[in-house]
């Protein structure tokens, strides 16, 4: 009897764990794929009304170093939540650890501080090597993280999209290549959309 209900109250966790995950990605696609458009927004008002600063080199690289840096503030917040949800989910079966959950945070900070520093020498050293490397390690940690938590919900065409989309445009940007990450945000959006609707449909 004791086993049975066990067993049952496992079941009901998985289902609330599944469910607020696949709620939180659709909230993640969408938030995500703004980042571009507001980017190109700010960057267009800059232009068109405030020319000299955008010719001001000091104003420019103290700009992109703070919209570098609250990006990846920003997917520190995600990704972080994105990770302990996966460990909240093997903790279930007992494939969890304690010990494993308190060292989320500083490896999370300590590669995400990495990574800013190797791609912005890059970008501004002109140095191709360091931000494709740079990207790639990031590219690499952040399709782990979502395909860790997609093991979870289980993986759609959608989420496929979306991680593709956001490699190839990771990719193209120590090139000057922009336009495939403005492509990646209307599969992002899509995929928002569809994890949210696929949310609704269960409740």
């Amino acid at each position: 009897m004791t086993e049975t209900i066990v067993k049952e109250a496992k079941k009901i966790a998985e289902r609330i764990i599944k469910y607020e995950t696949r709620k939180y990605l659709g909230k993640v696609y969408i938030l995500w794929s703004t980042y571009p458009l507001i980017i190109t927004l700010f960057y267009s008002i800059i232009v068109d009304y405030f020319p000299s600063l955008y010719n001001d080199k000091f104003f420019t690289f103290s700009f992109q170093a703070l919209l570098i840096g609250l990006y990846f503030v920003i997917i520190y917040m995600l990704i972080r939540k994105l990770v302990i949800t996966t460990l909240r989910y093997n903790g279930i079966y007992g494939k969890g650890s304690k010990k494993r959950s308190r060292i989320v945070t500083p490896l999370l900070w300590s590669l995400i501080i990495l990574v800013t520093l190797v791609m912005f020498l890059g970008y501004y050293t002109s140095d191709i090597l360091l931000a494709v490397s740079g990207s790639s390690i990031y590219t690499v940690f952040v399709i782990y993280s979502f395909y860790d938590s997609l093991r979870i919900v289980g993986i759609k065409y959608y989420d496929v999209l979306a991680l593709a989309s956001f490699a190839i445009g990771m990719m193209a940007i120590p090139f000057g290549i922009y336009l495939p990450f403005y492509i990646m945000s209307v599969f992002w959006i899509y995929a928002g959309y569809k994890s949210l609707v696929e949310v609704i449909e269960d409740e």
